[in-house]
């Protein structure tokens, strides 16, 4: 069901959590984007991450991400209606955001063939 799930994917989120520090010391009038862009790796991610329990800590830590920006997503009148979608599904928990991950990624896969 899964490819095989690497450090490398958490990567995306590193880089994100990289890219806000540079944004906010040197362009803090778009900081929100930096945020938004967390919060969209940190989606990501968290929808790769299988369900086993080796994998608990860094969900947590992905988790935690998601928590701290939604609130900057939700209120920000420039985000997408979908990531304003997501934002909310996060208060659901980690859990719930993978099993929207899967269903999404299978809508995608059969809308793509046609």
């Amino acid at each position: 069901m899964y490819q095989k799930f690497s450090a490398k994917r958490m990567d995306r989120v590193y880089v994100s959590l990289e890219l806000l520090k540079y944004v906010e010391k040197n362009f803090p009038s778009i900081k929100k984007a930096a945020y938004h862009r967390v919060f969209i790796s940190a989606l990501q991610v968290i929808r790769e991450i299988p369900l086993e329990a080796k994998y608990e800590k860094d969900r947590e830590y992905i988790f935690s991400i998601i928590k701290k920006y939604r609130n900057i997503v939700l209120s920000d009148t420039q985000v997408r209606l979908e990531n304003k979608i997501m934002a909310l599904s996060s208060y659901g928990g980690a859990g719930f955001l993978h099993f929207l991950g899967v269903i999404y990624d299978r809508i995608i896969n059969r809308t793509s063939k046609g």
